[in-house]
């Protein structure tokens, strides 16, 4: 799980205690099993609140993949995709 760092993918940028300003009111992750929106406890909201997130379990590799695919211009899936044939 170390390579990300150790290859340079990322690094730390600040150290920061943590505050109440930090703190979110609302969590919110898209959760594309129900195709809506829940909290860090998976309950489902009502609507999509910003900063709004992935609901779902990963790893570097899988990362990885989705960085790789971004950078070559490939879709994206999900709510956000969008058809390269209506440009």
């Amino acid at each position: 799980m170390n390579w990300a760092w150790h290859s340079g993918y990322f690094r730390t940028m600040a150290h920061e205690e943590l505050e109440t300003a930090h703190l979110l009111r609302q969590h919110c992750f898209y959760d594309a099993s129900t195709e809506g929106y829940v909290d860090e406890n998976d309950n489902i909201i009502p609507e999509r609140v910003e900063p709004c997130g992935w609901f779902a379990l990963t790893n570097f590799e899988h990362f990885q993949y989705e960085l790789d695919e971004a950078l070559a211009g490939r879709p994206v899936y999900g709510p956000y995709a969008t058809n390269p044939e209506d440009f």
